[in-house]
């Protein structure tokens, strides 16, 4: 039973250590794209209807979109899941 608990530990160290890496690159994937499009945290706020501090959180990291509002994000920036993403 403690093999199977460490593995699980294990596991779930990982997959929270992946999740911080996506969330990192897509705060710099969408500071990079809005850039690009020459838009402000205001204007894409205002294009998502959300508020800028929540560009300004995503961006810095604090926060991430729910999948409703990356497929919002990636319509009005007009980019793949991948640009936003990797």
């Amino acid at each position: 039973m403690a093999i199977i608990l460490s593995i699980f530990e294990s596991v779930k160290y990982y997959i929270s250590n992946f999740e911080k890496i996506i969330i990192n690159m897509f705060s710099k994937n969408l500071r990079i794209l809005r850039n690009i499009k020459k838009l402000t945290q205001l204007e894409l706020a205002k294009m998502l209807n959300v508020s800028y501090k929540t560009i300004s959180h995503w961006e810095a990291g604090y926060s991430e979109p729910s999948l409703d509002m990356l497929v919002k994000i990636k319509s009005v920036l007009d980019v793949s899941y991948e640009e936003l993403l990797e």
